[in-house]
């Protein structure tokens, strides 16, 4: 969960200070949660917002008979160190850790003012889905954590816990934001979801439809053709949009079981996409794992088209 660091100058006086605004990198924690059922454990992120105080969800450290916290993950000053859990609140899913005071610098908060305003922000956690969606969402398998959906402006609702927070809070209201999301994606698929479409549309919004039993939107996504295209130059592989028509059949046989037409569309979609790779050989998914193509390779392996060689490709 972070931003890139933005200036504003700020002139008190005869005086100009230089505040940096967003979350800062560094303050990003795993946290590494042992639960009482041996060999039993959760990971979840924080946030270093004071001196030896790292703010976490309630639902991460639900339970736990120990806590450690990694610092600068996967770097070379990485770092692990207890944590002891000070205050938690399930209502709000919040709580605070306490660990040995670090020479690892604060955030400096500030305050959002009460007018209607467009904010630039990106999401950085544990589990890395964050990083998924961005080497995805990029077309690569390189780069930083950092700046995921950074420079796309829109309405996210990436992660589950956010979905359901935003659900919670926003009650009835929420329907607006919807209609508003809709719209966004909608401007896109009139273009043919062109060369630059948010990563954002390209793989969650499919799975946002889905989960709220979306059908017509959920379908129409699943059985473009132009975006099963645009899907596969950004990913690498079918695997993205195999995963989307999969989750419109899913939400379809829920909502319209007797909708065979809906059933049919998505199934011709679907063998469309999947006899694209019938020249795959299920030995080229290890061929990119080997170069360091991770993402690739995995997506890969999971679009080969026979069963069997897909379950070797996988191995």
């Amino acid at each position: 969960m972070t931003t890139s660091a933005e200036q504003d100058e700020h002139v008190a006086g005869n005086r100009a200070h230089v505040v940096d605004r967003g979350l800062q990198a560094h303050c990003a924690v795993e946290v590494l949660v042992s639960l009482p059922k041996a060999g039993t454990r959760r990971r979840g992120s924080g946030y270093l917002v004071a001196p030896g105080r790292i703010l976490t969800a309630a639902h991460v450290v639900d339970g736990a008979s120990q806590v450690l916290v990694r610092f600068e993950a996967d770097r070379p000053q990485e770092r692990t160190i207890k944590a002891t859990v000070r205050w938690q609140h399930s209502g709000i899913d919040v709580a605070v850790l306490v660990v040995p005071h670090t020479n690892t610098p604060t955030v400096s908060f500030g305050q959002v003012g009460e007018q209607d305003a467009v904010l630039r922000c990106s999401a950085l956690g544990f589990p890395r889905f964050g990083r998924m969606l961005r080497l995805r969402g990029s077309g690569g398998d390189g780069g930083s954590d950092m700046g995921l959906y950074a420079h796309s402006r829109g309405y996210l609702f990436a992660h589950e816990t956010l979905f359901a927070a935003a659900q919670a809070q926003l009650g009835p209201d929420i329907d607006t934001y919807w209609e508003r999301l809709h719209t966004w994606a909608e401007s896109y698929a009139c273009k043919g979801w062109p060369p630059g479409t948010p990563a954002y549309l390209l793989q969650p919004y499919g799975r946002l439809l889905a989960q709220l039993h979306d059908t017509g939107r959920s379908t129409a996504l699943a059985t473009d053709v132009r975006r099963h295209i645009r899907m596969r130059e950004v990913t690498g592989s079918d695997a993205a949009c195999l995963a989307e028509i999969a989750a419109a059949r899913a939400s379809a046989r829920r909502c319209a079981p007797d909708d065979l037409g809906t059933l049919a569309m998505l199934a011709a979609a679907e063998d469309l996409v999947a006899r694209r790779n019938e020249a795959l050989h299920p030995d080229i998914p290890a061929v990119y794992a080997r170069l360091g193509h991770t993402r690739r390779a995995m997506g890969l392996a999971r679009s080969v088209f026979l069963p069997m060689n897909r379950s070797r490709a996988l191995q």
